[in-house]
């Protein structure tokens, strides 16, 4: 009666494993489609800053405003005169950051080599637990680069505003 318990408990257990092998390669696969989404939001996102910086550079003159420095000053020329110097670090920290999201980054996959002839030896439940602590460890990694990437694409958006409302207070005086 014993062994057989201990049968079941074993095939239980082996159940149980496969189970949760089978959560993990559906998280994992989530993680995969959040890196697609990301790439395809953010390649959109590169175009339309694109595009808002050239039709602003188009209208922003930096040696008018360097000229800026040379006249009297008043409060309108101060704002202008800030809000150029403003226009261009945020132009600065915009490109930086933009090449930082898109600096290519190294996404960890399942590691076939380490599945050789040792690898297979091992009983079904320990390959099932080191395919687990293995798929385990690659989530982690993609989850630190998305919520990185994440955080990148939070701060370019901020700047860009901070860009915007400069440019808006570069023309308005």
């Amino acid at each position: 009666m014993k062994e057989q318990q201990k049968k079941d408990d074993e095939i239980h257990e082996y159940e149980k494993l496969k189970e949760i092998l089978e959560t993990i390669k559906l998280e994992y696969q989530m993680e995969r489609n959040k890196k697609n989404s990301f790439e395809t939001r953010a390649g959109f996102i590169i175009a339309f800053l694109s595009a808002i910086i050239i039709s602003v550079i188009e209208k922003f003159n930096l040696k008018n405003t360097i000229n800026l420095f040379n006249i009297n000053l008043t409060f309108g020329i101060l704002i202008k005169i800030l809000s150029g110097i403003i226009l261009i670090i945020s132009l600065i920290f915009i490109c930086f950051s933009v090449f930082q999201m898109i600096n290519i980054k190294f996404y960890n996959n399942l590691e076939i080599k380490e599945i050789n002839d040792e690898f297979l030896k091992q009983s079904r439940k320990k390959l099932l637990k080191l395919l687990i602590f293995m798929y385990r460890d690659i989530i982690e990694q993609h989850r630190k680069l998305h919520k990185k990437n994440a955080e990148i694409l939070k701060r370019i958006i901020t700047i860009l505003l901070i860009f915007l409302i400069s440019f808006f207070f570069y023309v308005s005086f």
